[in-house]
Formats: C-alpha cells, structure tokens, sequence
C-alpha cells in the first residue's frame, strides 16, 4: 500500500493517505474528506459530454454523431446522447429510409426521459433550425440552378445547360431526403404533444408545427416538378434535351403526389366578397325592423280601404 500526502481543507492538517481509498477521517478535526468521487469511466464520460455538449453547439455534426456512441457505450441510458444522436442523423440524413432511425432515437430518448415536456420542446427547436436549414440551402442552391436555366439561351454552351440541369438534380437528390424527413418529424412532434397536456393545451405550438409542415410540402412539390419539366436548349441546327430517368420521374411525381396532398389539406380563407360593405352598408338593410312592420300595416290598411270603397 502506498501513501500520498494531502491536506485537511477544514483544518489545514498535514495528512498521509492510503492511494486506494476513496474516503479517510482527518486525524486533527475528524472530519470525513472525500479523496476519490469519480470512477475512471465516469471521468471518461464527462470529458466526452463536454465535448459532445461543445459539438452540437457549433453544429459539427460530422464529429459528434460517433461521440454519441461513444458515450451511450459508457452510459446506454443516457438521455442526451439519444436526444443529440437524433439531431445529429437528422441534420446528416442522406438518405430517406433512415428516417426510421431518427424517430427510433427520439423515441428511446422520450422513454428515458423523466420530463418529456423539456425534450419534446428540445426535439421541436432542432426540427425548426432543420427547416430553415433545408430553406436557405433550398434558396441557395436549388433556385440559383433553376434561375440559371431560365437564362441558357443567352450565350450558354450544351455543355453549361447540362451542368446546370446536373448540377440541379444532385441538388435536391440532397435535399430531398432531409424535407420528407421534416414531414415524419413533425407528425411525431404532433403525436408526442398531443399525449404532454403542457403542449395539448397550447394552440400555438400545433399551429406552428402546422405551418412548418406546409412549408416543407411546397419546396417538396417545388423540387419535384423543377426535376419533372423537360428542358430544351437549341444547339446549331439540332435541339438537346434534358429528361430524367424512368426511375427518377416515378420517384418525383410519388413525392409530388405526396405534397399535393399535404398542401389540398390546408384550409383555405374564403375571399371577401368585393361588394359585402355595399351590401351591408344599404339603405334598406339600415331601416329597423320595427319601421318595417308599421309599413306593412299601413299598406294593408290602404288595400281594406280601397276594397270597401269599391264595394
């Protein structure tokens, strides 16, 4: 056995401690010192929920999706890393089927949680910085492709047209994924608050997943027929066009067919008629009720009169 000196925090007494014990009584004040509070593991753990921590606030994804695995391999029941392993895949979505995967970690994450309000609110944050994610990338890349073509007439070359139109497909075959995504995401959010009465009773916050959704269906159908249209662009004496694969056309109109029906769901505000002021504003729709009836008895009185003195 090996003794490691040390000093008394209450009384400032010299000690000689063993180096295998985690707590010893202070021979001068006698009291209890903790030597040791953290297991090698657990100190392990915290640097990496640090660093974890660190990670998904700068947004490197790339990096902190594999550091959750390594914390859920020192603590499986660990909220966080579930809740941060969603977010994580969520942003890094590539592909559409696993989608699957996202929901499953939300869900665990919920199951462990003791305050599902706290984590659905978490959950509701990511997906909303998703969207606008997914919006500029859709602002940036998508429409300045679409734009380009407008203009391939104007001294563009066969080769530039086929550039753009390629360079436009990879585009949303990237992004596509993470709006449908988007879409499960939120019917989650919708099924998980219905079941949290502090969001059940909050009309504001099913509104807003709502409306996120919407937004998500428009880019969908937006990208859709963008990939669906046949391009032209006239090359000497010839015509070149641009058409996608059987595969990919089967691919965008199931995905246009999907978000028509998302957005023929939306209700729609009936439009004001143009003369509803005129008609409500009227002479005789102002005149009281009252003026109406005397009206009616005095031209009855008139006709009776009339009829008598005919007789």
């Amino acid at each position: 056995m090996n003794f490691i000196p040390a000093e008394c925090p209450n009384c400032g007494g010299k000690l000689q401690v063993p180096d295998n014990v985690e707590k010893v009584s202070c021979m001068y004040c006698k009291s209890d010192i903790i030597l040791k509070t953290d297991h090698p593991d657990q100190s392990r753990l915290n640097v990496l929920l640090e660093l974890l921590e660190t990670e998904m606030r700068v947004g490197n994804f790339e990096d902190a999706y594999p550091r959750c695995n390594r914390v859920l391999e020192l603590a499986p029941g660990n909220v966080s890393a579930w809740l941060y392993k969603g977010h994580c895949k969520l942003a890094l979505l590539a592909n559409y089927d696993d989608v699957n995967e996202v929901i499953g970690y939300y869900k665990h994450a919920l199951d462990l949680a003791e305050d599902k309000a706290q984590f659905v609110e978490s959950i509701f944050e990511n997906w909303v910085r998703n969207n606008q994610d997914c919006v500029r990338r859709y602002n940036e890349t998508f429409l300045q492709s679409a734009s380009r073509l407008n203009r391939v007439g104007h001294g563009f070359s066969e080769a530039t047209f086929r550039e753009s139109m390629a360079g436009m497909v990879a585009d949303s075959e990237a992004l596509m994924p993470r709006l449908l995504a988007g879409i499960e995401v939120s019917n989650f959010l919708s099924r998980e608050a219905t079941e949290i009465p502090y969001f059940s009773a909050m009309p504001v916050f099913k509104k807003q997943i709502f409306v996120g959704k919407i937004k998500l269906a428009k880019r969908i159908a937006s990208i859709a027929e963008m990939n669906l249209a046949e391009y032209s662009y006239d090359v000497g004496n010839r015509t070149a066009y641009f058409r996608c694969s059987a595969e990919e056309r089967a691919y965008y109109l199931h995905h246009l067919r999907f978000a028509n029906m998302l957005l023929r769901n939306v209700p729609r505000k009936r439009k004001k008629s143009a003369f509803a002021h005129v008609e409500n504003t009227s002479f005789l729709s102002s005149i009281p009720i009252q003026w109406w009836a005397l009206g009616f008895v005095f031209l009855f009185s008139v006709l009776v009169i009339c009829v008598i003195l005919n007789n």
